[in-house]
């Protein structure tokens, strides 16, 4: 077993926000994990604690490795993909591709979480001004390699990135519209770790 103990603290229920691909990978992996759902009344007491105790990243997501804490939602993918050997590419340019698709992915989310806390028109603007321009790039980013996945035949952290986000109650209805999004919406939902997951997202 790589870990010992691992406890993934975030804010959102379920599969929501920047935790849940990582809880997808944690998933994915068959990596049992506890996780924390922090109230958002306790969050500001948790997080001054944490810094009492030193650590310098006072946010989340946040996981516990055997005791150890690492923040920041692609960087703890990146190392969990370290740790495991897999989830990212060896080939050197392969895996520059999956980090700008992973990058390219936390536009997208910043975009869409943008219209969601700018009501009553944030979300109809954001359809209307930017979710093509989005799903357009995503479906040429994921028709780039064969495969259904970012980097081709072979998942990796960026796909569970892609796949929260794409799946946000304001762009989950346009994944069929796309081909090469739809077929990977497809191959996710096929893995056998991800059964539970793709129910909650």
């Amino acid at each position: 077993m790589v870990f010992s103990s691992v406890k993934l603290n975030y804010l959102l229920p379920n599969y929501g926000g920047f935790g849940g691909p990582i809880r997808m990978l944690l998933d994915d992996a068959e990596i049992k994990y506890e996780y924390n759902l922090i109230d958002r009344e306790q969050w500001p007491t948790l997080k001054a604690k944490w810094t009492e105790e030193g650590l310098p990243f006072d946010c989340v997501p946040m996981i516990e490795l055997d005791g150890k804490r690492y923040a920041g939602t692609q960087p703890i993918l990146r190392f969990l993909a370290k740790k495991l050997g897999k989830y990212a590419p060896a080939d050197a340019d392969l895996e520059q591709y999956v980090d700008v698709t992973a990058d390219y992915a936390g536009d997208w989310a910043r975009a869409v979480f943008k219209a969601i806390f700018n009501p009553p028109n944030g979300i109809d603007e954001y359809k209307k001004n930017d979710l093509e321009k989005y799903f357009k790039r995503f479906d040429r980013i994921y028709g780039a390699h064969k495969g259904p996945y970012a980097a081709g035949e072979e998942i990796s952290y960026a796909d569970f990135v892609v796949y929260v986000v794409m799946n946000l109650e304001a762009n989950k209805d346009s994944i069929k519209d796309y081909p090469n999004l739809a077929a990977f919406a497809e191959a996710i939902k096929s893995r056998s770790g991800l059964q539970e997951a793709v129910k909650q997202i």
